[in-house]
């Protein structure tokens, strides 16, 4: 869409009419980042004063491709200016720190926002907990959480999602249960990703039971489950050792999915060799192709090795006979 917006922008010249701020503000809304600071110049070049909109939507599209220290800098220059900045400009700059995993910048950007009496909305806190979450800094992200209601904020399903996802990265499933739990008592819906990631924190916390529990929780009041969360459960199977838990789940996924991801293949495999299954093993990397599932490295190796095993054993019992 951005092409045909910059395309209307050249046609304007081409047809003589001057474009305005507006108009360039509306293209670099929907530009990928070189093309955005081509344009932020090129208005400049026209003597076109650059709305604080301007810059809000140049730091956006650098938030986007992960240019941080562009966006800080243009957030430098509102500063220095006559601009002012607002919570677009403060939450895109949060937003590209974040996808970057800066989460002390992030954090250094929301306190600013809160000196400069610019009343932090959930947007920017849950951005800001979402960095805490990417730098795996899960204390920072629940103390970021718990500043909500002092900050006379709500927080949504992103800012508890972004929190869970943290523990689950840190291995803290006591956490990230009770996050969970703390969404329902705020009358909020989980959705696939607060299930998902919490069902993947008691698999790296060795919890299946409970991982099984949230998923057939989730199956009810959602009807099915989707890929991400048959992911998150064959994993925790594959975590705790239990392959036939793992064999059971690819099986529940191949009648409720249009096609098994890589992941679930994957972790099924590596269960079947932690289990020392090598035949199930091989026999499932030999149906990936079937499943139009293209094996990666991973799927490779934990075949690789269970086989490996399956053989060491075959040569063990030979050599006791």
């Amino acid at each position: 869409e951005w092409a045909k917006t910059l395309q209307l922008l050249e046609e304007m010249q081409v047809e003589e009419l001057e474009p305005d701020i507006i108009s360039f503000n509306s293209t670099i809304a929907g530009c990928e980042w070189e093309m955005a600071l081509v344009l932020l110049e090129d208005a400049t070049q026209r003597d076109l004063e650059g709305t604080i909109i301007t810059y809000g939507s140049a730091i956006t599209a650098y938030g986007k491709a992960e240019r941080w220290q562009q966006a800080l800098q243009l957030l430098h220059e509102v500063q220095d200016g006559r601009l002012r900045g607002n919570l677009v400009t403060c939450s895109a700059c949060v937003s590209a720190c974040e996808k970057a995993g800066r989460w002390q910048l992030a954090l250094e950007l929301l306190k600013a926002a809160q000196e400069e009496s610019l009343h932090p909305d959930v947007i920017l806190l849950s951005a800001a907990v979402s960095a805490c979450e990417k730098g795996a800094e899960w204390q920072q992200a629940l103390a970021l959480l718990a500043l909500a209601p002092t900050l006379s904020l709500r927080a949504n399903v992103t800012t508890y999602n972004a929190a869970i996802s943290a523990c689950e990265k840190c291995e803290q499933w006591p956490h990230a249960l009770e996050l969970l739990a703390c969404l329902h008592s705020a009358q909020l819906r989980a959705d696939v990703i607060s299930v998902s990631s919490a069902i993947s924190a008691c698999g790296r916390g060795e919890q299946w039971q409970r991982a099984m529990a949230l998923m057939s929780s989730f199956k009810e009041r959602a009807g099915q489950l989707n890929d991400v969360a048959f992911n998150a459960g064959i994993s925790a199977a594959e975590k705790s050792g239990r392959w036939k838990l793992a064999l059971s789940l690819l099986a529940d996924s191949l009648c409720t999915l249009a096609a098994p991801t890589v992941i679930s293949c994957g972790a099924t495999i590596s269960s079947c060799e932690k289990g020392d299954q090598w035949q199930w093993a091989a026999h499932f990397l030999r149906e990936l192709p079937r499943h139009q599932v293209q094996a990666n490295a991973i799927t490779y190796n934990a075949a690789i090795n269970a086989c490996e095993k399956g053989e060491q054993a075959v040569s063990n019992t030979r050599s006791a006979t």
